[in-house]
């Protein structure tokens, strides 16, 4: 039976419900003070941040910014995939099929000790596993079965501390979406920064989880992302924020990366302030699309 609009807002009452946020990002490794970046959003009417984490580190230097600013700042803990892939910039071997049930064990513990407000970011990343040429087939396997366990394992903790989940899933969108059928309508799921196909994107929004988007759809090499997002939007009109999350979509920045294309902030780095250019770009695309 299909969830109305209510239900799925209830579903995610975690996140503003009529006001601009930002769904996700690392404000951890933004360069520079962290109050200077909040305050800044904030002018710009950005009224939440969700960062993220990368591995445990990372998030509970994310939860420190959170208590530094509880009204703003939504933390999250999480595995991101390319910590266990060979060759990525954040690669960390120690974690191992061996030993990935005692990183989860050590994220619940974080869970118990701490008020994180999402689990996140986790998901699973084959672009970069199999760009890598120096791994041989069974080690490309072996890597995808250590992203699943430990993505599968990271669902349950949403699901067990009912918790919304930052989702990444790079070249893997099919993968993640049959990881989360069990929980459709049932635990809220952002599929940060999608860049799937258009069928994947209507099973994601059918099944009651949401589709970040960021400023990839402002760049020019991204006609597809745009084609699929007007398709989806249809005839239905998008006059606000509500209207956009209503539909299954989320905004995000991802910052420090992926600076919009129209920003006219004229910095090297992104930060949540340059949300509202996400959200110009899509109100200009849908209105020269009517037009």
């Amino acid at each position: 039976m299909a969830k109305t609009a209510s239900q799925t807002s209830r579903l995610y009452q975690a996140f503003p419900q009529n006001r601009l946020f930002d769904s996700h990002c690392h404000l951890e490794s933004m360069p520079g003070y962290i109050k200077p970046q909040v305050e800044a959003a904030i002018a710009a009417g950005v009224s939440n941040i969700v960062t993220v984490g990368i591995d445990i580190k990372s998030s509970l230097a994310g939860l420190a910014i959170q208590k530094k600013y509880p009204e703003v700042v939504l933390a999250g803990i999480g595995l991101q995939p390319e910590i266990v892939i060979p060759g990525s910039d954040i690669y960390d071997k120690s974690i191992t099929t061996i030993n990935a049930g005692e990183t989860i064990q050590q994220i619940e513990k974080c869970l118990i000790d701490n008020e994180f407000k999402l689990i996140g970011e986790c998901g699973l990343d084959y672009y970069w596993l199999e760009r890598n040429e120096t791994l041989t087939a069974s080690e490309i396997e072996n890597c995808k079965y250590l992203q699943q366990f430990l993505l599968k394992e990271q669902l349950k903790l949403a699901q067990l501390f009912k918790l919304p989940v930052s989702l990444h899933s790079r070249a893997a969108e099919a993968d993640c979406i049959d990881a989360c059928k069990q929980y459709a309508h049932k635990l809220p799921v952002i599929f940060h920064s999608f860049t799937g196909n258009l069928e994947q994107a209507q099973e994601i929004i059918s099944s009651g989880f949401k589709i970040g988007i960021n400023a990839i759809i402002t760049y020019k090499s991204a006609a597809a992302l745009r084609e699929l997002f007007i398709k989806i939007v249809g005839n239905n009109k998008i006059d606000s924020v509500k209207d956009l999350y209503e539909l299954g979509f989320y905004l995000e920045t991802d910052s420090p990366l992926l600076v919009p294309s129209n920003s006219k902030q004229h910095e090297s780095f992104n930060s949540p302030k340059q949300l509202p250019y996400i959200w110009q770009f899509i109100t200009t695309l849908l209105r020269k699309n009517e037009a």
